[in-house]
């Protein structure tokens, strides 16, 4: 099982509709582990989390499929998303970003059953509750993947669209200005060619990158694209070998010559699918060697950078049922040995000069569907 952003817009992309179906595995502890299963609350049958950000230690949110959890420091509590309260069953939050206890904001997107196919979904928390705020829609469809706030006035999102009556995917970045959210002008290939992105990272206003995919249907390609404060212009991402699907699920930069991504890539020789780390010398897109934990789908979702020797990713193995979280120290990439709470993925990682790190996934709930799942150690040094 593969849980990849890179898809569609024309239908409902959670990982429970993945999952449905799928054999539960229980994988012992690694009592060598550094990390421990955090308790946090789960409401509903689905709480999945795709998303992680904050504004200190002590105020932390996760995001994912029709939930929204919140970490004051010493425990987390579950805040309803609009989705939740109006009813809606497919509602996935994939990026959030948070300013201050009182301005928080997630974007995903929202399955809509008459057209068949996801509209980009806004939704922002003011303190008390979360609202949906307007945002543009585009008639075929379109999704909203990633977000980041340089500050309250000046936010971007990114994710992709569909051209009216066209299969192609389109990069789709918005802007918050304080007042309104608009569309941007974004970088796009050739026709037939499209490009999907699914994370951003800011070093400063004129200095952006974002990532993702590229390409027809099959093959897929990573895709890269940089904003110098005017225009965002496409930069040549390699991939590991021959692939026939590969792609960048997540960035995190710490200067404008030091900027890391990460994905996965399936080579065309029919090997499963592999993890892909690169990184951004300030000339360059390299692939770096990364491992893979399972001779099965290996795939990185998330990525958090504090130093140039201090870098965590976070992700799957074993066809989605076994937590992988990986650790850049400088020299290489290795695996932090993770406990298995009977865990399909996890999909975003949150560092901290401290030392504390939070990983955000699921886990299979006995009881069917999943539940929430929040790892943590402070020896992430």
């Amino acid at each position: 099982m593969t849980m990849r952003k890179l898809g569609s817009v024309t239908g409902c992309c959670t990982l429970a509709a993945i999952l449905i179906g799928q054999p539960s595995r229980l994988a012992a502890q690694d009592t060598s582990s550094i990390w421990s299963v955090v308790p946090t609350p789960n409401h509903g049958p689905n709480n999945i989390l795709l998303g992680i950000s904050a504004d200190s230690e002590n105020d932390i949110w996760a995001a994912g499929d029709l939930v929204s959890l919140h970490f004051d420091g010493s425990k987390w509590s579950a805040i309803p998303v609009v989705g939740v309260n109006s009813g809606t069953q497919e509602e996935s939050l994939r990026g959030v970003a948070a300013l201050a206890p009182n301005n928080v904001w997630a974007v995903g997107s929202r399955f809509i059953g008459s057209s068949q196919h996801n509209i980009s979904v806004i939704e922002h928390f003011d303190g008390t509750k979360w609202t949906v705020v307007a945002s543009p829609h585009f008639k075929s469809g379109d999704v909203l993947n990633g977000v980041h706030a340089i500050s309250a006035n000046d936010i971007y999102a990114v994710g992709s669209s569909r051209s009216d009556n066209a299969t192609t995917m389109n990069a789709l970045i918005e802007h918050w200005d304080g007042s309104k959210w608009s569309v941007v002008p974004a970088p796009q290939l050739p026709v037939g060619q499209g490009i999907a992105l699914n994370s951003l990272a800011v070093i400063s206003s004129s200095d952006i990158w974002a990532v993702g995919s590229s390409g027809g249907l099959l093959p897929l390609a990573p895709f890269a694209a940089h904003f110098d404060g005017r225009r965002w212009t496409p930069v040549t991402a390699p991939t590991a070998g021959p692939a026939i699907f590969a792609g960048l699920q997540a960035v995190a930069a710490i200067a404008t010559d030091d900027v890391w991504a990460v994905g996965l890539f399936e080579p065309s020789d029919g090997v499963a699918p592999r993890t892909l780390t690169e990184h951004w010398d300030g000339k360059q897109w390299n692939v770096v060697p990364s491992p893979n934990a399972d001779q099965t789908d290996n795939e990185l979702f998330g990525v958090s950078a504090i130093s140039s020797t201090d870098v965590w990713a976070c992700g799957s193995s074993g066809g989605g049922f076994q937590v992988v979280i990986e650790h850049w120290d400088g020299t290489q990439w290795t695996i932090s040995p993770s406990p298995q709470p009977n865990a399909p993925s996890a999909h975003a990682v949150l560092a901290f000069p401290s030392g504390s790190v939070f990983v955000a996934g699921s886990t299979l709930s006995p009881a069917g569907g999943f539940n929430s799942l929040i790892l943590h150690t402070t020896q992430g040094l």
